[in-house]
């Protein structure tokens, strides 16, 4: 899998926590990537987590437009990272150092859960930020993520926005009071 985008299976692991109980969508995709049971490989390639996301997506929240599915994708996926030994260890560290530099944080977080996101950030005021992150296929999930991730870390008021997606990167707007 060297030299391609993969995700790695502390990320797959925190996916299927969330997860369980799985749909029988979401049981055929982990199935697919080689995942039975709790037992998981170092890293998967990214499309099988992307089949996974979008299993979800389609099994839980058909019902919404699709940013807003995958945001709530992103939002499970975030509890249920918080479960594995890494995530609880991130977590804890991101209600020490408050939102911003949480945000401040974000390549360094990314790079816990696979070997391509990259995200940048630009500060507008105290609470107000635009946040890039390299590929996003789903923007959404990555919404759900940084929205989970802020208000854990004790953002209150918090608004996080679509500005832009090209070529599969995304800019947010990030804000809370």
């Amino acid at each position: 899998m060297s030299g391609e985008k993969v995700v790695f299976g502390q990320s797959m692991e925190g996916l299927y926590r969330a997860l369980t109980p799985l749909t029988p969508q979401e049981r055929a995709a982990f199935l697919k990537a080689g995942v039975k049971g709790e037992k998981f490989d170092a890293a998967y390639p990214v499309q099988s987590h992307l089949d996974i996301l979008d299993a979800c997506a389609a099994s839980r929240f058909a019902h919404l437009p699709e940013l807003e599915r995958y945001t709530e994708v992103g939002r499970l996926y975030v509890r249920g990272f918080e479960k594995t030994l890494i995530g609880s260890a991130l977590m804890a560290m991101l209600k020490i150092l408050g939102p911003r530099r949480t945000l401040e944080r974000l390549t360094r977080n990314l790079r816990t859960a696979n070997n391509f996101s990259e995200g940048t950030l630009t500060s507008l005021a105290p609470n107000h930020h635009q946040v890039h992150v390299n590929y996003t296929v789903r923007p959404g999930f990555y919404r759900g993520i940084l929205e989970s991730g802020c208000t854990h870390a004790g953002a209150k008021g918090l608004t996080v926005s679509v500005l832009e997606t090209k070529d599969f990167a995304t800019t947010y707007e990030v804000k809370w009071t």
